[in-house]
């Protein structure tokens, strides 16, 4: 199959790692391409990666900083003198129709919110498989009423991917087109390499978490609950925090000692899989 990947940019950070590794799997059985808007926040290690597995990525010229400030004042300025439309949105469309009438894929696959918008826009009228992949997006979007960009999703995508059943019972509330597919498929990383141990006796209890170190991803709320696990279950226990960041620096920085003993910060690791 000739596979388009679509995602909004490409940190390190979990849906963007899944992303590379999904691309990366695909990439010996089909012909993988991926769009991305602009490479600014583009992680180079997960830009190797696909090199490594040789897949093609599309950028489009125009996504350059310099030109990209000009295009989106420009964009700015036609909407304020009444053009309803974002120029730079029009422009990435364009790029995705142009990759099409190039390649002619069989499928789309669209990652986070900007990405399936994008994907509904450009294949609005094209017999292409349109499928989403969700990582907690439709959590988000739950509001009591749904923008005229997401309707435009529901309109015309066919089938999403959740992790869980979980995020496939909250995808299922929104008012998806006729014949519309949800499947549920875990995510994960395969068993298998070795990892140093956690400082833990073999027959303690090990919790993890494995993250980007930022606030959002909730540090402090797995701190906390490892906390209350401590008090009722006794020392038994352990945590390893697997990330880097502000956020793990100063939760390290407030812990009692107590607590410390039976938390390990692992620090940032480029493969997660033999902690998990």
């Amino acid at each position: 199959m000739r596979i388009l990947m679509l995602i909004n940019s490409l940190p390190m950070g979990g849906a963007e790692t899944f992303f590379v590794r999904l691309a990366c799997a695909l990439a010996p059985r089909h012909e993988v391409r991926v769009h991305l808007p602009g490479l600014q926040d583009a992680d180079p290690a997960l830009l190797r990666r696909l090199a490594d597995a040789r897949v093609s990525v599309d950028v489009p010229w125009w996504s350059r900083p310099g030109i990209y400030r000009w295009l989106y004042r420009l964009s700015l300025a036609l909407q304020r003198g009444g053009k309803k439309c974002s120029l730079v949105d029009s422009l990435r469309v364009r790029f995705v129709r142009a990759l099409h009438r190039r390649h002619r894929f069989d499928a789309v696959n669209a990652h986070l919110c900007w990405s399936e918008r994008l994907a509904s826009d450009a294949f609005a009228h094209e017999p292409v498989r349109l499928v989403g992949s969700d990582h907690g997006d439709y959590r988000a979007w739950m509001t009591p009423a749904v923008g005229d960009g997401f309707a435009r999703i529901f309109a015309r995508s066919d089938a999403l991917v959740c992790p869980s059943e979980d995020n496939r019972r909250v995808a299922e509330k929104f008012p998806w087109r006729k014949n519309f597919r949800l499947h549920v498929v875990p995510y994960g990383f395969e068993p298998g390499g070795t990892a140093a141990p956690p400082r833990a006796a073999s027959d303690a209890i090990v919790f993890g978490m494995v993250a980007r170190g930022i606030a959002e991803k909730g540090w402090a709320e797995a701190l906390e609950a490892f906390r209350i696990v401590r008090q009722k279950c006794g020392a038994r226990v352990r945590l390893v925090l697997v990330g880097a960041g502000a956020a793990l620096d100063e939760l390290k920085s407030r812990l009692d000692a107590e607590t410390a003993a039976a938390v390990e910060f692992a620090g940032y690791q480029a493969d997660p899989a033999p902690f998990i």
